[in-house]
């Protein structure tokens, strides 16, 4: 299987400390991986390492069978790599649909309107909220528009901070839910998610990550056992 992502020997400092120690990381193409560990783990740094919002230090990234080191974040993006960052960080007072707009307005020289509408589609509950502030939507809400946006670019390669955070149990179904509708569609996921059951349900391999190095990979399947897996989650 061809990996549309690999992570080698990365390391990323901020200032004179070292939060990533050499990370190994492989995402194969239109596969779900699951990356979980402990609050201060380095989960979300490694997304941002892989979107350039944060530069490396050392190692390598290679996507698409290019090394994207080096690449600026809006290249990397134009290439299909998106980001729905934790806490869904959406602009709240625009409306749902100049939200969505602007998820693809760099990339998508034609047929922006064409691919909001597609993405209403798939997201029903936006396309009834469409004219409406995107501060006045529910949590839930919120989250499903941060993730439409980030689909808006026609992505290749979607990674995932925290989907979870913050829903009810029934809108967490729903958004897990849409994110393996999402893969049976052919995208490529990094999810990074507290909830490590659902997690690790959803996926097809995990990597655990304990004080910002790779304590182990493997299936998701046997890592929904291991005792590293709680170890990561509770520090002890």
């Amino acid at each position: 299987m061809t990996d549309l992502l690999s992570v080698r020997n990365l390391k990323v400092r901020y200032g004179e400390i070292e939060v990533l120690h050499g990370i190994d990381l492989y995402i194969p193409e239109n596969e779900i991986v699951a990356l979980v560990g402990a609050n201060g783990a380095g989960k979300s740094t490694l997304l941002a390492a892989v979107c350039g919002l944060v530069p490396c230090a050392a190692g390598h990234i290679d996507y698409a069978g290019r090394e994207v080191t080096d690449w600026r974040p809006e290249r990397r993006s134009r290439c299909g790599i998106a980001l729905t960052p934790e806490g869904r960080r959406v602009f709240t007072n625009l409306t749902v649909g100049e939200n969505l707009l602007l998820g693809g307005a760099v990339h998508l020289r034609d047929g922006l309107r064409e691919r909001q509408d597609e993405l209403l589609g798939l997201f029903p509950i936006l396309r009834r909220r469409f004219s409406e502030k995107a501060g006045n939507l529910s949590g839930g809400e919120q989250q499903m528009l941060a993730i439409a946006r980030s689909l808006m670019s026609k992505p290749k390669l979607l990674l995932l901070d925290e989907p979870s955070l913050g829903l009810s149990p029934q809108m967490i179904d729903t958004v897990f839910d849409l994110i393996a509708s999402l893969k049976q569609q052919g995208l490529t996921i990094l999810l990074v998610e507290q909830n490590v059951a659902l997690a690790l349900e959803i996926a097809a391999s995990a990597t655990v990550l304990v004080n910002g190095s790779v304590a182990v990979t493997g299936p998701a399947n046997e890592l929904a056992s291991s005792a590293l897996v709680r170890q990561a989650y509770l520090g002890a």
